[in-house]
């Protein structure tokens, strides 16, 4: 983790564009894809890590608006959670990060060890029906 923590700093300090994005107002979204999961919301009764989808037009988001970004085959399997129409509104709500895939949850944490608490993972932020749609 020291590594990418430097390369992020590195970027913060030596990279025009990465500066501009973390002084931009939190009214201008535009730049953000269209959903992100939240990381900093909160831990449940047991200690869990509790995440929750986000619409970044529309919903509260953490000042730090940094995200990173984790690609994932989808695959046929229905063994680890997608996005869904059905889904959206409960996944907005919240749920607790130790129900999904090891890779997801590797995901949460390498994030939030560098301080970064919104995450892009196509599985979970992309709406599979408009996916299938759009193929």
């Amino acid at each position: 983790m020291g590594q990418l923590s430097a390369w992020i700093r590195g970027c913060d300090q030596n990279h025009r564009i990465c500066r501009w994005s973390r002084k931009r107002p939190s009214t201008d979204y535009k730049w953000l894809p269209r959903r992100l999961v939240d990381l900093s919301t909160f831990v449940d009764g047991d200690g869990s890590l509790v995440v929750r989808l986000v619409e970044t037009a529309t919903d509260p988001l953490p000042s730090d608006r940094r995200y990173i970004s984790r690609s994932y085959y989808w695959g046929s399997s229905s063994t680890f959670r997608k996005l869904e129409v059905s889904s959206v509104q409960s996944l907005k709500n919240g749920w607790a990060a130790n129900r999904l895939c090891q890779t997801f949850q590797d995901a949460f944490a390498a994030s939030t060890r560098i301080g970064v608490k919104l995450i892009w993972i196509d599985a979970l932020c992309i709406i599979r029906e408009e996916a299938d749609r759009d193929a």
